[in-house]
Order: structure tokens, then C-alpha cells, then sequence
């Protein structure tokens, strides 16, 4: 509904991301719905490094730097990144949640 549920509802939470990253205004997008690789980057991509992974078994959490901003991927299965690795994202942006500036 908003930025503040939308920080706390799920595991892991939505990655918030201020305006101008990935769009005008902030905006919000879950760990499922951001890819991670490490083939040649095309005009979808944004390089990212690797912080560090969490290996949760059936899916592996991996959170990276995207410009100074902390974003968490969700990949299914194990996924093998090393702290300091550059990769690419690739957000599905038909799935991005705009926030607009509340009133109060």
C-alpha cells in the first residue's frame, strides 16, 4: 500500500530504491523479481558487487551494492558468489511498485 509496509511485509522485505535508480520517483521491487548474472551487459543491465550470500537450502539470498543502495536477490537453488564479485542486474520492470511522496 505504502513504502513503510512495503519495507516490512515479506522475507527478505521489498528492496526500496531512491528516485532516479531505477525510475523518476522511489520505488520498490521484490528479491524475486531482480535476475543476477555475470554474462555481457546489455541496455536492461546494472552492475552491481556482492556483499555476501545467504544459502537458505532451496534458494540462495544475495545481497549486493547497486550504486551504494543495498539490494537483496533471491535466487532459487544455491548460488555461488564471492563477496567483492562484480555482477548484473537485470530488475523486471513491469513488476517495479512507485512510491509517491505521502501528505500528511
Amino acid at each position: 500500500a505504502n513504502e513503510f509496509v512495503a519495507g516490512f511485509i515479506g522475507t527478505p522485505p521489498m528492496n526500496i530504491f531512491p528516485a532516479g535508480l531505477l525510475c523518476a520517483c522511489r520505488a520498490g521491487l521484490r528479491p524475486e523479481h531482480i535476475a543476477i548474472g555475470r554474462a555481457a551487459a546489455d541496455g536492461g543491465a546494472m552492475t552491481a558487487e556482492v556483499d555476501f550470500t545467504e544459502s537458505l537450502g532451496s534458494e540462495t539470498l544475495v545481497h549486493v551494492l547497486l550504486r551504494g543502495v543495498p539490494v537483496t536477490v533471491r535466487v532459487p537453488g544455491f548460488a555461488a558468489y564471492r563477496a567483492g564479485e562484480k555482477v548484473l542486474l537485470r530488475p523486471e520492470m513491469d513488476k517495479v511498485v512507485e512510491f509517491q511522496e505521502e501528505k500528511i
